[in-house]
Parts: structure tokens; C-alpha cells; sequence
């Protein structure tokens, strides 16, 4: 019977769209996206399914976006951003439909699905690269598959019977669908720039909001479908939202945030300027209001839901529920699973779910669509008739008594479809005006004898759990709650409260249902990701619900006002910047004080105007290409004096000396500027000044004879001069893009190598700097970088890795194309060697030397990013007990080679330097040059940090250490999250070797001086290191880790003593390394190598993501090109993990 049903719908739809798919199919034939990934899915399953265990179904994914985003706050836009993407998600099920490795894992970590991540594909028609991307994760999806399979069989055998017998995956029709392109996937960014800044600015006077912010989300997308079933599927899907956000706090701390948001297919058609103002004036009103309304305490009675709050209401308490897959786990409440045939709600209504409805009465639905993610048709459901449930949402994973889809199988692209919801339309056929319900309502309060029932006009959303392991609840977070009172009284607006209960209990106290529905559209986010969703509901009369108090914030209101002051005068940027710092400054160290507590002695500010530029490649293909402006201000705020202050004490609260980051808004503004000063300060000043009386309860603890007295806490500045200038390089997006494309083309040669991309990244920023001490500067920060990564994998399994990063200043000094296409080469030629070489065996203690790039990776990690390097590390003050002694080893650390001061701690044949204002050495610029840090102060020309061997000086900034007696000036900026961020580090470091002792040698001279000492030491071989794992490079992934456990050389060669002829060999093991193995050093080369390089600095972590890897702070050192060491061990590598061989070997074609 539902079979039936289900087909007779499908077929009535293929009538409806036979002349659009007809005429589409024709050029779905032109279509390359299209008839790659149908080419690519029948070869690849052809070959998996002679697999064992065979795969029985492969599909592809494939969803192209265009997005563009747009946000303002107050008087401004706040951000701005337009992207295109490609994502596509595979899917291999393993085994049969009887049971396939999609089958709920029952023993441990569940979930639906374990491919759960974005694969990121060219969005240019490089089909060399889209072949290469899907058999290489195709062969990944199906081990994964294969492994998740056995778990499942092991799980039938040795687990009790499952409770429901059904199949794990059903049959489908054939289906096969194609629209044309969307023609038009512009945007207006101009106009509704404009639009949103004038919506936002009528906010803008009233002090106690906090953010007023006006957005508009735009999404185009087109979405391909194919199986090794024969299903071909091609749909486009558009959305546009527009919302307004009006958020601050009441005197209690309450946060009270006021929303509206409107949904529609594309920008045209959204509400009037007239209507959306209107609103905003309504929302405000609310916001004012509510500041001052009472909290409401617990409640139990009835209640009216509004059509919108009613709609919400559906959603998470029913909808959520008749979700098919969940239905099937052992883990799920299956609240309404045996109750098919039962009457569950009211008689009067009915629940229909229906994606095939794009508009509601004229309103236009958000979870409409075509065919789900399984490339099944979308069929309207009629779960509720007259109260009885009748059916559920249905993908193609079936439960006992519902074996066919009905087109519900929905996901978020990256994610593996489930079961979701999409347009839900809840009506009845007894309908009640609004007038009738609030009697209604006032009848049961009479005979409740209750003096007040509850009106919950509007809400933001809510969630619902379903899982049998914890209550089977839902909550509703409202915004806009009244008291409705039995005698009649004016009804009172409340806050504080959330609507909570359980759906069976809920349901059955639905008494009456209004006639005027209402639509309310969203993003659902569940197991497959976030699918946009729409519910109609008329107004319900409910009579019992259950309300609880909200969680509220302890965090006090702002101490002091939001600024609505603007400039008053013309002038220029610099100086708007300036000013604003200056205002800020000047107001928070004089009226920023809470009673009790002192307020702020010192407030700095460091601000960044900047651009990002991100390119990726793969093939000749872009895969992602955007700029975007995100500026952003590091304050650093004490309390206290220079002595003591609420720095260098560390608890579980407290775990780092770093200053407090917070955006502020893409347009440079004097009034945008102190809006988000203010509203960043006043949470920075809280957080300090508790820090600051924990710091004094622990000192008060102390007892005085066994410490000894405290370092100052902070040391004045010694700044003589802040004059700094210059201006910003421009980098340009069009030059990045075509050598990305250029030289990720040239592994089309190179069939071993699986996996290959090109980045580069360019940050070009102004930087503003002003502290309360009136030290001042403004300096450009320009750098760019271009990775090179590429992946091979050898007969037996393994995987290998390669890469290169360059980094520069300036766009002028960027190499040609020529040669860096020969440095791509040559990484390629030696990947491919790599992946030939012999395995490393046995254990080898002696001379190795170690050249070129390793060289710089293993200084850098030794100095720099150990936290017993050459950065000045302060013992903790620690506010931990026996509970809190796990974060030891997450708190800042002191140095301990400052214990060592005047101590040689490195061949006495070396000497370091600071040389911090050398801007270039033999032509190669210097990127790590600086002339004042992050603090105005000013880094000597020349520091000697170690003089042959004996270490003499730490870098340091104002924090004190035990050795150091003011800042060298090496509080460094960089970026991190696309924010600006500081942290100690070096700028230019120089390690020079003695010109005497025969200790600087050629190359020639080291390698048989190598071969010598290896003679000597009984070794038939000796061990030439050329490249080591970069750490901080995002793009590269190692099991080791110099500084603090084993690595694993990327390209390390065995020498034979006898003739000097050098192996490549692998599956090498070396020992951590630190500042004292530099004691081992035997030799150097005499000729010099600038390394460009970004550290982390101490105690900070710089973070990144895809689109933006460029983080952490610009460092230069100029090292000897070669090391010779005494003695190292080397280790054959040890595979925790037995390597898979792969499924779907590459190859060009």
C-alpha cells in the first residue's frame, strides 16, 4: 500500500516535469561537472564492488555555491563577504541492503555516518583535479566503509537481535533530472550595503543597545547527483535572508536579545525598506521594554501560543520526532514509533509535510526542494490526519512497516543525508478567531483558578533531545512572553523564562487552534548538518504548559556607556583612528570602576586595518579565491601598579598573559571604532579585575618566609623614539591566482602524486598603536606566502609528504614563474624518489649532518619554539590545587636555561645575535626586521645573545624574568584567525660560526669530515638529514613533533663510507632536539642561509583554518647552510597504525 503510493506519486511527477527534464537532459550532455562525475562513479565502482567486502552502491555529491554575505552595526558595515565553492560528499555502502556498514554501531562512538567533512574541489573545470579529488577520497570512503562494515557484523554476532528487522537500505527508482545553469548569480553588494547600514544606523542613539546589527545572506546553489545505480540529478536551489538584531542587557545582568528575520528565493523579493523599518521600530520598542520587565518565576497553567511561537513549536517537539532514520537506533527515545494508527493530538488537525510547496498562501517556503539528497522526488506527506499518525519522514534507510522514501533524506553538503523535515503545514478544520482563544484561555484560568495564563508571542528557536539515555525533552527559547490575567487586567510583558516539556504530555493539551496562520523559516541543525526548514501553524490554545527560569549572565551591565558620539570635524583616517583610540583610553581609566575594585592604571591598544588575500589550487584548478577586510584590536588593560598587577598569574580562569582580541567593523569609522573599544574593554576590565583579586587572595595565602619576594609584575618602557611609518604593500589576487594555477598544473605529470595543492596568502594591514603611557606609532605589516604540498603513497600503504612555504614583504621580490616552477619540480621528482627508497632498519648513534632547509626547521624549533629557547620565560604564579593540577601542563612555563645565564650552552664555537633591523642579507629581504615591537619599545641594532656559547641575554619583553632587567623590545606582532595577536618572539636572529678552529668548513670538507667520524665510530654508513616537518605549517600533516617528542626527517640520505655514494631512504625515527644539542655540533658550513619563517612566539598559539594559514609571527634567521653533529640517534620509525595499500590507485589518463 505505501509502496504503491509512493511510485504512483513519483510517476505523476516525472508526467509533470517530462518536457523540462526532456529538453534539460540534452544539455546536461554538455554539462562537464555532470558527465565527470558519471564517468568517474561508474569506474571507481566498477572496481569496488570486486572488492572484498564489495561495495554495492556509490554515490557522488556535488553542491556549487555562491554566497554573499553582508553585515552592519550601528552606522556601519560590520562585514562583507562573497564566496563560491565547490563541496562534494561521497557515499560507499559496504556489504548488502540487508546490511551495509550505514547500520547503527552499537557498541561505543555511534553516529550517522563517520564521513563527516568538507572536500573542497576547483571551482574553475579542471577535470584532472575533480578525477584525481574522487578516487582519491573514494578509495579513503570505502576503507573507512569496509572497516565500519566489520564492526557492524561483529555487533549482529555477538550483540542481542536489533529491535527493528527492517533492511539497512532500500531500493529507489531511476531517476534522471537536469536544469540548466542559473544565468544570473550576481549581486547587488552596493545597494543593499547601503540598505543595511540605513537600518542599523536608526538604532544607533539609544545607549543600552549593545549591537544593533541588519544582515542579508544570499546563497545560490546548484546541486549534482549520481549513482552507480544510474541516477543522474542536477537541481538549483536559491535562498535569500534578511534579519535584524537588536541585543543588550538588563540591570540584572539578563541578556536580552530581539530578532526578526524574513526568508525569501532571491534579494528581489524581501520586504520594503517601509515594512523592514517599521519592524525595526517595533523590535526596539521591545528591547527597551524588556529591559525593564519583570522575570518571571517558574510557571505551570495555560497558555497561548502565537501562529509564529506555535510554528517553532511543531517543530521541535513533533517534527523531530517522525524523523524515519532516528526512529531506527536502539539509542533513540522512537517516541511515536508504535503509535502509527493512534490519535496523538487533537482531532481537528492535520500535519503535512511537503517540499514540493515553495509558497504557503503566498509566502514563499524555505524547505522546498525538487529531489532529496539520495535523489529521491520530494513527496508530500501526510503524517497527522484528524489526530491519527499515519506515516514519518522517510530517506532510504527503512523501519519495521515503512520500506519505501518519500524523499526526506536531507543533508547539509559534506554530511551523509538522514531523515529530516521540510516545509511542515500544520491546519485544522475548526478554527478559532484570536479573540476566541484569549476567552478560552481566561475560561480555564477561571476554572483553574489561576490568576494569570501566559501568552508567548514570539520566540528565537529551541531544541530537542531525543535520545533514550536522557530525558525526552524539548525547550523553546521565547523573546516575547505576557502575563494574561483572568480578571482581565492588561496584559504584562515578562522575561526570563524558557518553554520546556515533553512531547506526549505536550501534545494532549492542545485544546483549540486559531485560524490565521503564520510561517516561520529557518536553519534546522541536527546529525547531517544545517538544512534550511519551514513550519506553518496557526495560533494554539494549549492547556497546561511548563515554563523554567532562562540561565542568566552573572556578568554585570556595561559600567559605562556605549559612545553615540561621531567626529565632529572632517579629517583623516589616521587621525579618526587615533582619536577614537585616544577617547577610549582617556574614558575607560577614568570611569571604568566597579566599587571595591580599582580601575585600570594602563590600557593599550593595538589595532589592525587589514586585507586578506587567499588562493588554493589543485591541478590548475582554483579551488577557493577571495579577499576579504577584517580589522581587529588587541588591548592589553592592568590594574594595580607596574609592581603588582593582575599579570603573570595563572589558574583555571587565567591561562595566559595575552591581551584580549575583538573584531571591530570592516569600515573605518571614529564612532564604529569606540563602539567595539567599549564593548571589548568593558568585558576585558571584569575579567582583570577578578584575575586581580584572585592574584591578591593567593598572595595573602602565601607564607612569606618560604617565598621569596615577587619580580615586579611589569617594567616601565624605555622607549626613546616612536617615529614609524611607511606604507602597506599591495598584493594582488589576480598575480596569486595565476601562480597557484600555473604551478599546481605541473603534478598533472606526476600520476604518483595523490594529493597536491598550492596556497597562497597575503595579509596587507595598517597597524595603530596607542597606550595610556601616550607612546604612539603607526607601521605597515605586509606579508604574503605561497605552500607548495604534495602527497604520495608507496606500494605498501604509506603515505608520504613534501612541501615548501616561501614567505616575503613585498610583491617585488616574489621569483618568476620559472623558477618557482623549478623549485614545484623538483619537490615533485623528489616525492616520486621518496616513495621508491628503502626502508631505514636497525639503530644508528653517531655524526650526522644536517643542511639546507632542515636546518632552519631544526633551529626554529629549538630556539624559538622550546619553551627553554631564547625567549625569557617567567617562573608562574600559580592559582591551582590538587582538582585544577591538570592544567599544569596547559599554563605558561618557565624558562629554565635562564638558570644558565653566563653558561655556555651550545658549542663554544657559535654566536648568536639579534639583528633586528636588518632588512635584507645577499639580497634576500628579511621579513622578521622590525625597529619598535608591539609595546613602542625599540630593539637594539645588535644584541649578542650568545657569545661562543655562553648564553648572555634572553629575548624579552615587559613582563620580568629572573634574568632579564628591562624589555629588549620583543613583543612581537602577529596574526592569528584572521585577528591581530602578540606574543614575545624574535625578529632577525644570526648564528655565527668562529672563523677558526677549522670549524667552518665547505661542503665538501663537512661531508667527508662526516664520513670520517663515522669511519671512526665503526659505522658502515653515515646520515646526511636535508628536511625536516615544519610545524607550523597547516598544510602539513606528521606524527612528530621537534621539541617535545620524535619526528620523522621528510628527506634524510645514507652514505656509504667507503666510496660517499648517498642513498634516500625512509622510515626514520629522531630524538628530540633542544638548545643544548647544539653542543654536539662538530662543524658548519661557511657559507650563510636566510630562513623566512612564522613562529608562535611563547605562550601564545596562533591559530588558522583552510582559508587562511598565514598565522603566527614573521621571523628571519640567517644559519650556516649545513650543521655537523657528533652524535644523534637514528631509530626505524615505528607504525603504531599497520598502513592500508590503496583501493583505487591514481592514474593520469
Amino acid at each position: 500500500m505505501i509502496r504503491l503510493r509512493h511510485l504512483c506519486f513519483a510517476l505523476i511527477g516525472v508526467l509533470l516535469l517530462f518536457s523540462k527534464s526532456l529538453s534539460g537532459q540534452n544539455q546536461g550532455e554538455k554539462d562537464i561537472l555532470l558527465q565527470t562525475l558519471k564517468e568517474e562513479c561508474d569506474k571507481n565502482f566498477a572496481e569496488l564492488k570486486k572488492l572484498d567486502p564489495p561495495a554495492y552502491i556509490l554515490t557522488y555529491r556535488l553542491e556549487e555555491n555562491h554566497s554573499y554575505k553582508i553585515s552592519s552595526l550601528f552606522n556601519v558595515i560590520n562585514q562583507s563577504d562573497e564566496e563560491h565553492k565547490r563541496v562534494v560528499t561521497i557515499q560507499v555502502r559496504v556489504g548488502s541492503m540487508t546490511m551495509d556498514n550505514f547500520r547503527e554501531i552499537r557498541s561505543g562512538y555511534v553516529y550517522f555516518g563517520d564521513q563527516e567533512y568538507k572536500i573542497r574541489i576547483p571551482v574553475t573545470e579542471e577535470i584532472a583535479a575533480l578525477k584525481q579529488i574522487l578516487r582519491r577520497e573514494t578509495g579513503l570512503a570505502y576503507q573507512q566503509a569496509a572497516s565500519q562494515y566489520q564492526q557492524v557484523k561483529s555487533n549482529s554476532v555477538l550483540l542481542v537481535e536489533l529491535e527493528d528487522s527492517s533492511p539497512d537500505f532500500t531500493e529507489s527508482l531511476l531517476e534522471s533530472y537536469y536544469e540548466p545553469p542559473i544565468s544570473n548569480t550576481s549581486f547587488n553588494m552596493k545597494l543593499w550595503k547601503g540598505k543595511l547600514r540605513s537600518y542599523s544606523e536608526k538604532l544607533f542613539p539609544f545607549h543600552d543597545i549593545s549591537s544593533a546589527q541588519a544582515s542579508i545572506n544570499y546563497t545560490l546553489a546548484r546541486k549534482y547527483y549520481v549513482s552507480s545505480e544510474g541516477n543522474s540529478i542536477v537541481q538549483n536551489q536559491s535562498s535569500t535572508y534578511l534579519s535584524i538584531y537588536i541585543d543588550g542587557k538588563a540591570e540584572d545582568g539578563m541578556n536580552i536579545p530581539v530578532y526578526h528575520s524574513w526568508f525569501a528565493f532571491d534579494p528581489i523579493s524581501l520586504p520594503s525598506n517601509e515594512v523592514v523599518e517599521e519592524k525595526i521600530i517595533e523590535l526596539k520598542e521591545l528591547f527597551l521594554n524588556l529591559r525593564t520587565a519583570p522575570t518571571l518565576e517558574s510557571f505551570s497553567g495555560p497558555a497561548l501560543l502565537s501562529n509564529d511561537a506555535a510554528a517553532v513549536f511543531f517543530h521541535e517537539l513533533f517534527g523531530h520526532r517522525v524523523e524515519g532514520s532516528r526512529l531506527k537506533s536502539e539509542r533513540d527515545g522512537q517516541t511515536f514509533k508504535k503509535k502509527v494508527g493512534e490519535q496523538i493530538l487533537n482531532p481537528h488537525i492535520n500535519i503535512t509535510f511537503d517540499p514540493t510547496l515553495q509558497f504557503y498562501k503566498g509566502i514563499p517556503l524555505s524547505g522546498s526542494y525538487i529531489f532529496d539528497e539520495e535523489g529521491i522526488r520530494g513527496c508530500r506527506v501526510e503524517v497527522i490526519k484528524e489526530g491519527v499518525l499515519n506515516s514519518f519522514l522517510m530517506s532510504r534507510t527503512p523501519i519495521d512497516g515503512f520500506e519505501y522514501s518519500n524523499g526526506h533524506a536531507r543533508a547539509e553538503a559534506g554530511m551523509q543525508p538522514v531523515s529530516r523535515q521540510s516545509n511542515m503545514i500544520v491546519e485544522s478544520d475548526e478554527n478559532y478567531t484570536d479573540t476566541q482563544l484569549r476567552e478560552q484561555l481566561r475560561q480555564e484560568l477561571i476554572k483553574q483558578n489561576i490568576e494569570f495564563g501566559i501568552y508567548l508571542k514570539s520566540v528565537t528557536g529551541g531544541y530537542t533531545l531525543t535520545s533514550r539515555e536522557i530525558p525526552n525533552a524539548f525547550k523553546i527559547t521565547p523573546i516575547e512572553v505576557y502575563q494574561v490575567f483572568a480578571d482581565g487586567r492588561p496584559d504584562q510583558l515578562v522575561r526570563g523564562v524558557s518553554l520546556i516539556g515533553t512531547p506526549l504530555a505536550m501534545l494532549s493539551q492542545i485544546k483549540a487552534v486559531g485560524d490565521t496562520p503564520a510561517v516561520f523559516s529557518g536553519i534546522c541543525i541536527a546529525e547531517s548538518g544545517a538544512v534550511p526548514v519551514s513550519c506553518v501553524s496557526p495560533a494554539l490554545f494549549v492547556q497546561q504548559i511548563e515554563l523554567q527560569k532562562q540561565n542568566k549572565s552573572q556578568e554585570k551591565p556595561p559600567v559605562i556607556q556605549r559612545p553615540t558620539e561621531k567626529i565632529k570635524y572632517p579629517t583623516s583616517e589616521q587621525n579618526q583612528i587615533f582619536k577614537a583610540l585616544e577617547e577610549e583610553i582617556d574614558r575607560n581609566r577614568i570611569e571604568l570602576y566597579i566599587p571595591g575594585l580599582p580601575s585600570p592604571y594602563y590600557i593599550s591598544y593595538l589595532m589592525a586595518d587589514a586585507k586578506f588575500i587567499s588562493v588554493k589550487a589543485s591541478l590548475g584548478g582554483i579551488i577557493y579565491a577571495k579577499e576579504v577586510q577584517k580589522n581587529s584590536i588587541e588591548s592589553q588593560l592592568l590594574v594595580g601598579s607596574h609592581k603588582l598587577n593582575n599579570l603573570n598569574y595563572f589558574d583555571i580562569q587565567n591561562r595566559s598573559n595575552s591581551g584580549t582580541c575583538f573584531a571591530i567593523p570592516e569600515e573605518i569609522e571614529y564612532s564604529a571604532i569606540r563602539n567595539g573599544i567599549w564593548k571589548g574593554t568593558d568585558q576585558q576590565y571584569k575579567k582583570v579585575a577578578a584575575r586581580w583579586e584572585a592574584k591578591k587572595n593567593k598572595l595573602a595565602q602565601q607564607n612569606k618566609e618560604s617565598h621569596p619576594p615577587q619580580l615586579p609584575d611589569f617594567y616601565p618602557t624605555l622607549i626613546a623614539d616612536t617615529t614609524s611609518g611607511g606604507a602597506k604593500e599591495t598584493f594582488s589576487q589576480a598575480q596569486m591566482e595565476n601562480i597557484a594555477v600555473q604551478l599546481s598544473a605541473l603534478f598533472k605529470e606526476y600520476p604518483s602524486i595523490i594529493n597536491s595543492t598550492v596556497s597562497l596568502h597575503a595579509i596587507s594591514a595598517d597597524l595603530y598603536y596607542l597606550n595610556s603611557e601616550k607612546v604612539q606609532f603607526r607601521q605597515p605589516y605586509s606579508l604574503i606566502s605561497l605552500r607548495v604540498f604534495a602527497e604520495t603513497q608507496t606500494e605498501s600503504g604509506e603515505y608520504l609528504n613534501d612541501h615548501f612555504q616561501l614567505l616575503f614583504n613585498k610583491s617585488g621580490v616574489i621569483p618568476t614563474l620559472d623558477s618557482l616552477k623549478k623549485v614545484t619540480l623538483q619537490l615533485a621528482d623528489n616525492l616520486d624518489k621518496l616513495r621508491k627508497a628503502p626502508l631505514f632498519e636497525g639503530i644508528y648513534q653517531g655524526p650526522v649532518l644536517i643542511m639546507d632547509d632542515a636546518v632552519g626547521t631544526l633551529f626554529n624549533h629549538s630556539f624559538v619554539e622550546n619553551e627553554n629557547g631564547i625567549l625569557a620565560g617567567r617562573k608562574p604564579f600559580l592559582g591551582i590545587d590538587e582538582q585544577t593540577k591538570w592544567l599544569l601542563s596547559y599554563l605558561p612555563k618557565e624558562n629554565q636555561n635562564e638558570q644558565l645565564i653566563n653558561k655556555r650552552i651550545i658549542s663554544k664555537y657559535l654566536n648568536l645575535l639579534a639583528v633586528d633591523h636588518l632588512e635584507s642579507y645577499n639580497h634576500t629581504p628579511l621579513i622578521g626586521h622590525f625597529k619598535i615591537d608591539a609595546e613602542g619599545n625599540l630593539p637594539s641594532p645588535t644584541l649578542p645573545l650568545i657569545e661562543k656559547g655562553v648564553i648572555k641575554q634572553f629575548l624579552s619583553d615587559r613582563i620580568p624574568t629572573s634574568s632579564s632587567i628591562a624589555s629588549t623590545g620583543h613583543h612581537r606582532i602577529g596574526f592569528s584567525l584572521n585577528r591581530v595577536s602578540t606574543a614575545l618572539a624574535p625578529g632577525v636572529l644570526w648564528l655565527k660560526g668562529e672563523n677558526k678552529y677549522r670549524f667552518n668548513r665547505s661542503r665538501a670538507q663537512l661531508k667527508k669530515q662526516l664520513i670520517k667520524m663515522a669511519k671512526e665510530e665503526g659505522y658502515q654508513f653515515a646520515y646526511i638529514i636535508t628536511k625536516l616537518p615544519y610545524m607550523h605549517d597547516r598544510d602539513f600533516q606528521t606524527s612528530g613533533n621537534l621539541g617535545d617528542g620524535k619526528t620523522t626527517p621528510i628527506y634524510i640520505y645514507q652514505v656509504n663510507v667507503k666510496d660517499g655514494s648517498e642513498q634516500l631512504i625512509r622510515g626514520v625515527s629522531l630524538p628530540p632536539f633542544s638548545v643544548q644539542s647544539f653542543k654536539q655540533i662538530e662543524a658548519v658550513e661557511k657559507e650563510y642561509q636566510v630562513f623566512n619563517r612564522v613562529t608562535s612566539g611563547r605562550e601564545q598559539s596562533f591559530f588558522g583554518y583552510d582559508e587562511f594559514q598565514l598565522v603566527g609571527i614573521p621571523v628571519s634567521y640567517i644559519l650556516p647552510k649545513a650543521l655537523l653533529f657528533k652524535n644523534i640517534e637514528i631509530k626505524k620509525q615505528e607504525q603504531l597504525i599497520p598502513p592500508q595499500p590503496s583501493v583505487l590507485p591514481y592514474t593520469s589518463e
